[in-house]
């Protein structure tokens, strides 16, 4: 991948003036019109994330025309009710994190990974559907994330109408997050995050 200021302007058809950069000259303040280029972003600002020592980060609702992440540039927001909305398209080449309680909506097309933290403030059961598409969960992730075990079970967990059963996640299997599927999920004995990550679903997922 070309990452360079000029090829990311000619890709996406703009004149450099247009795009409101974040510069991070002040804090990692979103909302603050001196850390972008062309002043605080509103519905028609196309905005760019380039690496800077201040990254940002959101803490409200904001609403912009377009998004493009860098290489090695991040935006991450971990405030309760914090909303990014972007009316065209989200092109992240760099890290977006977002966490419980925050949401991201591109109404455009969307290329590039987003991880969503979602905080599980106890060990007790959940029901959690992913917020993305295309992510594996098997016996690293639950590792990772602290799942707890009951024998060959895994606390990952689909529910079965026909028979009013729960089908868990087993030693050695790998699966995948399907959109619009509630699972039943617990952390083995501690409480905190567990991380999906994949790609922002654009379409309707339904509701299975």
């Amino acid at each position: 991948i070309i990452n360079t200021y000029e090829w990311t302007i000619t890709d996406a058809g703009l004149a450099p003036e247009c795009i409101n950069n974040w510069n991070g000259s002040v804090s990692n303040d979103w909302f603050d019109s001196r850390n972008w280029s062309l002043g605080t972003p509103n519905s028609d600002s196309d905005l760019m994330m380039i690496n800077q020592v201040n990254l940002p980060e959101l803490e409200d609702a904001s609403v912009v025309n377009s998004l493009t992440i860098n290489i090695d540039a991040s935006l991450s927001s971990t405030v309760s009710d914090a909303a990014l909305t972007i009316n065209n398209d989200l092109e992240n080449n760099g890290t977006m994190s977002m966490s419980s309680s925050t949401s991201v909506i591109v109404k455009g097309s969307s290329s590039g990974e987003i991880a969503y933290n979602r905080n599980f403030p106890s060990t007790n059961w959940y029901l959690v559907s992913s917020p993305v598409q295309g992510q594996q969960y098997d016996n690293t992730y639950v590792a990772a994330n602290e799942l707890a075990s009951n024998g060959s079970n895994k606390a990952i967990a689909s529910y079965v109408s026909s028979n009013n059963s729960w089908d868990y996640l087993q030693e050695g299997e790998t699966k995948t997050f399907d959109l619009g599927i509630g699972l039943s999920m617990r952390k083995a004995t501690v409480t905190g995050n567990v991380s999906f990550t994949g790609t922002i679903n654009v379409n309707d997922a339904g509701v299975a």
